[in-house]
């Protein structure tokens, strides 16, 4: 157990990883600790599939989406497992090319997105998405380059 923010990123995938993982790692440690959260993340970066099926199975949508998080804590404290980050990098392309940024920029906002809503972070009211916007663009603009 360790009383640090921690995170592991996953590609789900024979091919080349689309982005940097080291660099997303980076980013949402710099994540938790500028929220003050001490524990660990996992991002899984899979495909539609996987995403359509948690989706299904977990919220009864059936239909991809692009990002689920799930909170694994019985109860807050360091060290601990904060959370499961699943990311389809199918639909974060198909958003990439629609925002016409990069899909790094994408993972990067969906990543944090993630992150937020483990921490008790919601976007459920107009108040509420507005703060958790602020927040993801104030992550976003302390990136590692």
């Amino acid at each position: 157990m360790t009383d640090r923010a921690g995170v592991e990123v996953v590609w789900e995938n024979d091919a080349p990883p689309p982005v940097n993982l080291d660099r997303l790692r980076d980013l949402l440690e710099g994540v938790l600790l500028r929220e003050q959260a001490c524990g660990e993340v996992t991002v899984i970066l899979t495909g539609d599939d996987e995403l359509h099926r948690l989706n299904q199975q977990y919220r009864g949508v059936d239909a991809p989406t692009d990002v689920l998080s799930f909170d694994l804590r019985d109860e807050v404290g360091p060290g601990q497992e904060i959370g499961e980050i699943y990311i389809s990098a199918d639909r974060a392309g198909a958003q990439a090319a629609d925002r016409n940024w990069s899909l790094s920029d994408e993972v990067d906002l969906l990543s944090v997105h993630g992150v937020l809503h483990l921490l008790g972070h919601d976007h459920d009211t107009d108040e509420a998405h507005g703060r958790m916007r602020s927040r993801e663009q104030f992550h976003l603009a302390e990136r590692p380059v």
